[in-house]
């Protein structure tokens, strides 16, 4: 293995950082396609206008969003704020966080360098940019789930203490590197908590953080300044979680309200059908399973011993958290551990297939390289589907339409629309207005723009001020209103809500959102089924 990533990356050996600049230039589309299709829930929505108001500093929150009676950390946010600066609208938002997100393939990549081998980087970087589950994550919750990335950094870090051949500097330098990441790790989910144990682990085995020579130059607080960004980025987290953990450990079961054993019955079960969620994996299956017997020769060599045991710690204390948590585990928790498992995998096979051990450890360190690459190539050369339809392009011809609408006056919005097979809150058409320079006013005295979807059980409903129906490119219809009294308005609207019966599985709640002084939030429930044109097909 090569002494350090510095030394290969700028002691001239440049190929490295175009590994790097290539696979992220791939996973660019790949990521921001995906973007487009983002799932935008309230909770999601908050995130994004954190990210928001820390961009431009006008805020600086010590703690992300709530689940249950525990909170996802905030370190994340800051370090995503800068691609964030200057976003004129929540597509353009979406976009830039789908950058940060696709860092994720030249961080594999970055594998190629540890080991001295570019292609191999190269090959496994193309991999995962082109990976639909890794471009998922700038779909799903967006701006929440930045496990996968931390994990894969403490992982990595671990590959370069496991070098035997490794200076006392370098060693300091990469302990430090591990500890920030496994800290980052454990602060982007309120369930990463997994992270603490295998980072402490391969730290206690590998790692070091004092120098044993007094001729060396290490000796200065430089290996000390990662020690203490851990320490920064843990500390508010520990503090906000506190409670949780009392309750959890007072009550003996979670949020969900599962027993410890039930979460970890549920947990195991989710891993059986493990394959079928990573089928559309680059390769197919019989990549991950040719992935999996390279852990074989890693366990008998010393060289990746570390990687291992984080890669298999952290998957196993994950497990652990979750079901001690009371939570079955979701693909979503999973995904974070199979990636370093996989890339322990691939480790494996290239510390066997090592080209200084002879002709043929040569040559098929080759094919183990161009096998990756061959993966890869089918889909970084395939058409890119296109987005028409995707929520974030219809609702961005929705909020033009409002920006037509209003002009330069003041107005107080409302959105009532339905989550018929698209996650939308009305808050994100709030947040893209904002991005947009328009912010409707508080008050609720300005004139009142309205959008209702046509719903079935609003169908035969007359709502004052209709201006015109718009059909967004993703189905949709709503009704565009524009009305003088809004406290008429929104109470006529009102008095639709509600049912003179128990509620059905086939009864949809619209949801309300819009200007805080219209006292209209929540949910509206309405007798209807989902429209047709935009049911969601039957599991």
């Amino acid at each position: 293995m090569q002494d350090g990533l510095g030394k290969s990356l700028f002691g001239g050996k440049l190929s490295y950082g175009a590994v790097a600049a290539v696979t992220w230039a791939v996973a660019i589309p790949f990521h921001v396609e995906a973007s487009a299709f983002a799932d935008l829930p309230a909770d999601a929505v908050h995130a994004l206008e954190r990210l928001v108001r820390i961009a431009r500093l006008e805020q600086l929150p010590w703690r992300g969003n709530p689940v249950g009676l525990a909170w996802f950390g905030v370190a994340g946010d800051y370090l995503m704020a800068p691609f964030a600066i200057g976003a004129s609208s929540l597509a353009d938002l979406l976009a830039r966080q789908a950058l940060f997100h696709a860092l994720l393939a030249p961080l594999g990549g970055l594998l190629g360098c540890l080991l001295g081998r570019p292609l191999l980087g190269l090959s496994w970087g193309l991999v995962l940019a082109v990976s639909p589950d890794l471009a998922a994550l700038s779909r799903d919750y967006p701006v929440n789930y930045l496990t996968t990335h931390w994990a894969m950094a403490a992982w990595l870090c671990s590959v370069a203490l496991g070098s035997p051949a490794i200076s006392g500097p370098s060693r300091r330098l990469w302990t430090g590197m591990l500890l920030l990441a496994g800290a980052l790790a454990t602060v982007s989910h309120p369930l990463a908590v997994g992270a603490i144990p295998a980072t402490l682990t391969v730290t206690l085995l590998w790692g070091s953080l004092y120098s044993d020579s007094q001729q060396d130059d290490g000796s200065g607080l430089w290996p000390w300044m990662p020690v203490l960004l851990a320490l920064f980025v843990l500390l508010p987290y520990a503090f906000s979680n506190v409670p949780a953990l009392q309750d959890m450990l007072a009550h003996g079961r979670g949020d969900q309200g599962m027993s410890h054993g039930a979460a970890w019955r549920s947990s195991l079960a989710a891993l059986k059908v493990l394959p079928v969620q990573l089928a559309d994996f680059p390769g197919g299956r019989g990549l991950l399973w040719f992935l999996l017997l390279g852990l074989l020769p890693l366990i008998r060599d010393h060289r990746g011993r570390a990687a291992l045991l984080f890669a298999v710690g952290w998957a196993l204390f994950s497990l652990l958290s979750l079901a001690l948590a009371g939570y079955a585990a979701s693909p979503w928790h999973i995904f974070p551990m199979v990636l370093p498992v996989l890339s322990s995998g691939l480790l494996g096979w290239a510390l066997l297939l090592d080209p200084a051990g002879g002709r043929l450890r040569w040559l098929g360190s080759w094919v183990l390289a161009l096998l990756l690459l061959a993966a890869s190539l089918p889909a970084v050369f395939s058409s890119s589907h296109a987005a028409a339809g995707s929520p974030v392009q219809a609702f961005a011809a929705l909020a033009d339409e409002l920006v037509a609408v209003a002009g330069q006056q003041p107005f107080s919005y409302l959105e009532a629309t339905s989550r018929c097979g698209v996650d939308w809150y009305p808050s994100a058409t709030l947040l893209d207005l904002e991005l947009r320079g328009l912010q409707p006013s508080g008050s609720g005295s300005a004139p009142l723009i309205a959008v209702v979807e046509q719903v079935p059980a609003l169908a035969e409903v007359i709502l004052p001020g209709e201006l015109r129906r718009l059909r967004l490119s993703n189905g949709m219809v709503l009704r565009l209103h524009r009305a003088e009294d809004v406290e008429a308005w929104t109470a006529l609207l009102s008095a639709q809500c509600g049912l003179d019966r128990p509620e059905n599985s086939r009864d949809v709640r619209l949801e309300l959102g819009g200007s805080a002084g219209l006292g209209l939030q929540g949910s509206c429930l309405l007798a209807m089924p989902c429209p047709s044109y935009r049911q969601e097909p039957s599991p």
